[in-house]
């Protein structure tokens, strides 16, 4: 196939004919730049994302890929155009998003896991978990920096914008990602070791579905926390995560695996003691002692909210 010298190829594992098709028109009526749809018909097949992703990134013919869910429509008008031409301007660009975080937790589950502590970054419509009169989309927007691009380390699956040549350095990792889960937070957090991830707050997404936490989701889950269990927590400012924000995200993710009857609460909590080590649990152990203690002083009236 011959290589183009500037457009995109977009990419999509597909599963409807409707939504392959209410893609296309999309993208060829705002992208703004030359392009190329590899639609993947995956209802037969049934590979995982990273398989599908990385053999149609194999047929690609333009220098840049988006790999984007096909339950997406874009409205922006130009948004491939100036992707590239951020792109091109940037030297240090890697994946480019519309939604992401700056702190990656060694209990991930989430890009959205620093939301507490405002380490997301993000701008896009979505159900947001919540079925809504009509179908309608929640718009959701955090962008302290009042940034075009900020700054993220893992970006959110639904849309990823990346140079071909930064891929072939980092493809997605299909021998240990082997369904739908987590395949973009260890693909960006892969790329962000080499290059510099961004959300962009320039282009108005609509996403028409959200996340299931089902058994690959916990599965993947774990997968990716023993992956990078050496290099967690980090974030771009350089600050710990809180070990009250580690427990929340442990305790969430136990919660996770029994409820869809992925692994028991013994299992899970002999991971999670694993990963974090006997000095978290001895850590955790004290802490809600202390919270305990300080809220039995509150009730006796020896203490006052605001004084601890």
């Amino acid at each position: 196939m011959d290589k183009k010298n500037t457009g995109i190829s977009v990419i999509v594992c597909s599963r409807d004919q409707a939504s392959r098709d209410r893609l296309h028109s999309c993208v060829a009526d705002t992208a703004g730049a030359e392009f190329e749809i590899i639609a993947f018909d995956n209802s037969d097949k049934k590979w995982g994302i990273c398989k599908v992703y990385n053999h149609c990134a194999e047929k690609a013919a333009y220098p840049y890929l988006c790999f984007i869910h096909e339950d997406v429509v874009i409205t922006t008008k130009g948004w491939g155009a100036a992707l590239i031409e951020f792109a091109e301007s940037a030297p240090d660009c890697g994946v480019v998003g519309i939604a992401g975080g700056t702190a990656v937790h060694r209990n991930f589950i989430s890009w959205n896991d620093g939301w507490p502590d405002r380490k997301v970054r993000y701008r896009f419509w979505d159900p947001n978990g919540k079925p809504r009169p009509g179908g309608a989309l929640e718009y959701s927007c955090y962008n302290p920096d009042d940034a075009e691009f900020a700054k993220a380390v893992t970006i959110d699956g639904c849309f990823l914008f990346v140079a071909q040549d930064v891929f072939a350095e980092k493809p997605f990792n299909e021998d240990v990602f082997t369904g739908f889960h987590f395949y973009d937070a260890d693909f960006s957090l892969e790329i962000s070791r080499i290059k510099q991830n961004y959300v962009c707050f320039k282009i108005d997404i609509y996403h028409y579905s959200s996340g299931t936490h089902n058994k690959d989701f916990c599965q993947s889950a774990r997968k990716f926390q023993l992956k990078w269990k050496n290099l967690l927590p980090l974030a771009l400012d350089g600050k710990k995560t809180s070990l009250w924000r580690e427990l929340s995200l442990a305790s969430e993710y136990i919660g996770k695996c029994r409820r869809s009857g992925t692994f028991g609460w013994i299992d899970s909590f002999s991971h999670t003691v694993k990963l974090n080590g006997y000095i978290f649990l001895a850590e955790t152990v004290l802490c809600l002692c202390i919270r305990r203690i300080l809220r039995i002083l509150i009730m006796l009236g020896i203490l006052k909210k605001r004084e601890i």
